[in-house]
């Protein structure tokens, strides 16, 4: 609210501070709350849960920032309108702090699952710089993957919500409003993909047969997206909306999920935050290049070029190793009473390799 009432320059300078904290509060809430608070049961669950929690917010900005903030012939009118939304962040926002500072624990004091007792074990045992963790990570080809997978996934959906008035509209004259409404099923129903597939997850733990899955039949929305925007078929790319939306964005919520598997019994906060670095590359790259394309050939090569990643992302999601580090030492400690070795498993001070005698 410093800010408010400013000049132009110091509400950019506002809107990226407030951009980064933003972003990483998201990367560290979507994977710290999960771990530290449910059991082993419901971790892909709750991850969705918070992937719903962080894609409503969007979807209601979609909504009510139009509404408050309407298009005045007069610019000290946008002015107040700007003026009144700040303010109705800043309250709700302060609420919203004063209720984590006072209601919400760190995390249980026993922890909630079996995975978590492992790693706050290891972690009080022995210390780490930060440096050592990067570096297992950047050899870990299954995360490598993943990283470059998952990237092109968020890329892309992110390419298609900044440009898809753009590509509408080279279709649909004056479909503004039509633009906004698909943008918003694509999130909304994003949002039941996030939480089904998060269910999914918990019952079966079949994590890479369901994201090989889930990825395909992104690559394929995206295609029918493609043919029947092209088409000029509006009721048609509702429905691929619906489809694209589903399984796209519904993917966004696996991604935390794969990460965690892949790198246990690394910490989570350094894998995620990685992970959200590199989709954040990524997404500028998609939504710069892609912006250059349209505005130079059109949007026929854009939605070609948005096809060709997600087919090279299903390709590398396909060629990953099958590998479930935390579901493996879950099932080790369900049974058996541990007792902790030291020992080194492809460089990592693995934490999962132990001993056992039957209780």
């Amino acid at each position: 609210m410093i800010y408010n009432g400013t000049n132009s320059s110091q509400w950019i300078e506002y809107s990226i501070i407030n951009n980064v904290v933003t972003r990483l509060w998201c990367c560290r809430y979507l994977d710290a709350w999960p771990r530290n608070g449910f059991a082993s049961t419901q971790l892909s669950t709750a991850t969705s849960l918070g992937i719903f929690d962080n894609q409503v917010g969007i979807a209601l900005g979609f909504l009510l920032g139009p509404v408050i903030v309407k298009n005045h012939n007069n610019l000290d009118d946008i002015g107040k309108d700007l003026s009144r939304l700040c303010w109705i962040v800043a309250i709700i926002g302060t609420i919203v702090l004063v209720l984590v500072l006072t209601l919400f624990q760190n995390e249980p004091e026993l922890p909630p699952s079996e995975t978590r007792a492992l790693q706050k074990i290891n972690r009080k045992e022995k210390k780490e710089e930060f440096v050592e963790p990067i570096k297992r990570l950047c050899r870990n080809k299954n995360y490598i993957m993943l990283c470059n997978s998952y990237g092109l996934n968020v890329g892309v959906l992110n390419a298609v919500s900044t440009l898809l008035n753009q590509i509408f509209l080279a279709h649909f004259e004056n479909g503004e409003k039509d633009a906004g409404r698909i943008g918003l099923i694509i999130i909304l129903i994003g949002l039941v993909g996030s939480v089904s597939f998060g269910i999914i997850l918990d019952k079966t733990h079949k994590y890479k047969q369901t994201a090989v899955t889930v990825y395909f039949l992104s690559f394929c929305g995206q295609i029918l997206f493609t043919v029947f925007t092209c088409m000029g078929i509006k009721w048609m790319v509702y429905v691929s909306a619906i489809f694209l939306g589903y399984f796209m964005s519904g993917y966004m919520a696996m991604g935390y999920d794969l990460c965690t598997e892949y790198t246990y019994p690394e910490s989570e906060n350094i894998s995620a935050g990685l992970l959200n670095i590199i989709t954040s590359i990524y997404g500028i790259i998609l939504i710069t290049s892609l912006g250059l394309l349209m505005n130079m050939y059109g949007d026929i090569p854009v939605h070609i070029s948005l096809c060709l990643a997600l087919l090279l992302g299903f390709i590398l999601t396909a060629i990953t190793k099958d590998e479930q580090r935390r579901q493996d030492a879950r099932k080790k400690t369900q049974f058996e009473r541990i007792t902790r070795i030291e020992k080194q498993t492809e460089g990592v001070p693995e934490m999962t390799q132990l001993t056992y005698s039957i209780t």
